[in-house]
Order: C-alpha cells, then sequence, then structure tokens
C-alpha cells in the first residue's frame, strides 16, 4: 500500500513550505503460516491471511534457511501452499512472499518436518531360556534411526537397550529367566530426532 501526505515543514531562517512525502504502509498479517510435523506420505497446508487491498502471493522453499528458490509445489501463487511430505523434503523451510502496490513483505519461516511411518511392527515372542530372541520393525522415511527400548513390566519406566542390533532394525536379546515378561518397543528417529514409537511387545521366557 502506497500512501501520499502534504507537510508544512519550517526552520532556522525565512524558510517555510510545502513538501510532498510518499510513505509505506506495510500489509498487516491475519494468518501466519505454522511449522507442520507429519508422517511421510501426508500433505502439509502453510496459509497467509492478510487485511485488505489485492495481493499478490509467491512461496518459496529452503535447505538450508540461506538459499531460497521459488516451489512448484500446489498453491505456490495463492495464499495457501500445500506439500505432500516425501523423504526428500524432510526438514525443508518456506515462506510466502506478499507484493501489493510494489510494496513486498514475508511472512514468517516455517518448516516441514516428516516423521518417519513405521510399515510393519514388532511382534511378541516366546523362547527358552538361554536362546535368543529377535524383535523387527520395519520403517520407512528419510535417515531411518533406531532404537530400541525395554521395560520390566506393563507399568514400568522404559529404558534404552543395550542388546545386540538395539539401533538397527532388528533387535536380538539373549534371554535368561529373569527377563520374562519384559516388553520391548523401538523408537524410530529421523533427522530431527523425532521420534514415533512401535506399540510395545512382550517376551515370554519358558
Amino acid at each position: 500500500m502506497v500512501g501520499i501526505a502534504k507537510i508544512t515543514i519550517s526552520g532556522k531562517g525565512n524558510y517555510t513550505g510545502t513538501k510532498t512525502l510518499t510513505f509505506k504502509i506495510l500489509p498487516e498479517f491475519v494468518t501466519q503460516p505454522e511449522t507442520q510435523i507429519l508422517y511421510y506420505g501426508d500433505t502439509a497446508t502453510f496459509k497467509v491471511g492478510l487485511k485488505g487491498g489485492k495481493f499478490k502471493y509467491r512461496w518459496w522453499v529452503s535447505k538450508d534457511n540461506k538459499n531460497w528458490a521459488r516451489t512448484n509445489a500446489t498453491g505456490n501463487s495463492t495464499n495457501t501452499l500445500t506439500v505432500k511430505a516425501t523423504e526428500g523434503l524432510n526438514g525443508r523451510y518456506y515462506k510466502c512472499c506478499i507484493t501489493c502496490n510494489n510494496v513486498t513483505v514475508f511472512s514468517k519461516t516455517v518448516r516441514l518436518v516428516t516423521k518417519n511411518v513405521i510399515v510393519t511392527q514388532p511382534k511378541s515372542t516366546s523362547v527358552k531360556a538361554g536362546t535368543a530372541a529377535t524383535f523387527t520393525v520395519n520403517a520407512k522415511g528419510q535417515n531411518v534411526k533406531y532404537q530400541w527400548q525395554y521395560r520390566k513390566s506393563s507399568s514400568g519406566a522404559w529404558s534404552n537397550s543395550k542388546s545386540e542390533g538395539c539401533k538397527t532394525a532388528t533387535l536380538t536379546v539373549k534371554t535368561k529367566d529373569i527377563y520374562n515378561g519384559y516388553e520391548y518397543r523401538c523408537a524410530i528417529l529421523n533427522n530431527d530426532n523425532y521420534k514415533t514409537y512401535t506399540r510395545p511387545v512382550k517376551l515370554t521366557v519358558k
């Protein structure tokens, strides 16, 4: 928006006069976009809203919040951008450039964070004492990281496992009698360490 005002200027000496000034009034945001944390494959929606005027919109995307490029995602020239969360878009930054009467403002910068999806859950197992019990999970996403956990009862506190494969998709536990009734789960992490947990499964030691 652009406004024009006339003011009278007076100062030392005999100078008085009228000067025309041009000033800019920045658009007022009603709605700002928000960071989206969602599962791989879901759709993120970023929206801006401003008061008055006819606005032109252009959405931008960045990998590092420093180097920006125009995005081709759906709605890139509207006030609402929709982006399908994929492995390659995890951690991307977004902002909207709004223009009205040669005045340009940017929305706040937000992020798309993709949590990894559990495709196959681990299963409870029953083994003889002294033999190995295995639990396996299948997760999908970008740079999937694993941390298996255990607890001694269904109401106990969770602790990180140190058994073989505790940071892989398959945990191997060499069992003892005292492990009977232990429960196990896996925390699936992405690059930002957002966690998705598998359901708890039970170890029965005969």
